[in-house]
């Protein structure tokens, strides 16, 4: 059976520390996939072989999406704004 994985340049199963179990919210099947964490962050994904509805399989989405959570320019405090200027919030 087929298990789809993409982990970050450089880092080996071995190199994961842990994995954690989640579901893909990128589009309404909710495939089963397990996140790898590596010194805190997310260091890959793979598909869940026993899910009934992916069967280990990922598509593009699931596979290389999490790669945006590492972009120097994502937003890590949410923002309102205020009089025209954007603020952080809680």
């Amino acid at each position: 059976m087929r298990t789809d994985s993409h982990l970050a340049d450089g880092v080996t199963e071995d190199d994961v520390e842990r994995w954690v179990r989640s579901a893909s919210i990128l589009h309404s099947n909710g495939d089963a996939m397990d996140i790898a964490v590596r010194e805190g962050r997310i260091a890959g994904v793979r598909g869940r072989a026993g899910d009934r509805v992916n069967r280990g399989r990922l598509g593009p989405k699931d596979l290389y999406g999490w790669q945006a959570n590492h972009s120097a320019d994502r937003l890590t405090r949410p923002l309102v704004r205020e009089n025209g200027r954007l603020v952080e919030t809680d």
